[in-house]
């Protein structure tokens, strides 16, 4: 250890300041980078956390419109293909809550050209707004008359 002659004590009797050669450590500035950058980081890794839970939020509003689209192509595959409910044209809009948000179910039965009206695209379309954002999901499908 070595005694800093600027230091006050440095003259006869008094004690000064004593400092090593090798001393180390961190000034307050190199301490206030640090915490910047670390918080940078932190924010960058909140943000994409954020991202992903909206990703999933969404997935999981998809998958729910197309689990009543394929109910109601359950329910149509069901009936004979004379019902009224696949008669060609536009039918009713249906509303189904899932976890809390509201699914419009509507389709749509078209003729097949040329089949000879032996079959028909079904066209089933469900809607949801979530956030201020409408959403659609369409599944078309095929049914044929089966003698």
């Amino acid at each position: 250890m070595l005694k800093d002659p600027s230091s006050p004590g440095s003259g006869k009797g008094e004690t000064g300041v004593v400092r090593c050669k090798d001393e180390k450590g961190f000034t307050l500035i190199e301490l206030v980078v640090a915490i910047l950058v670390f918080a940078l980081g932190i924010m960058g890794i909140l943000k994409m956390h954020q991202a992903a839970v909206q990703a999933n939020n969404f997935s999981m509003q998809l998958t729910e419109a197309a689990n009543a689209a394929d109910n109601v192509k359950e329910y149509l595959r069901g009936l004979p293909f004379t019902h009224d409910s696949m008669s060609v044209g536009t039918h009713d809009t249906t509303q189904t809550v899932l976890r809390n948000i509201p699914y419009n179910v509507s389709y749509r039965v078209d003729s097949v050209a040329g089949s000879g009206d032996a079959a028909r695209t079904v066209t089933i379309t469900v809607t949801w707004r979530e956030k201020g954002t409408n959403h659609l999901f369409e599944l078309p499908f095929v049914i044929d008359r089966v003698d």
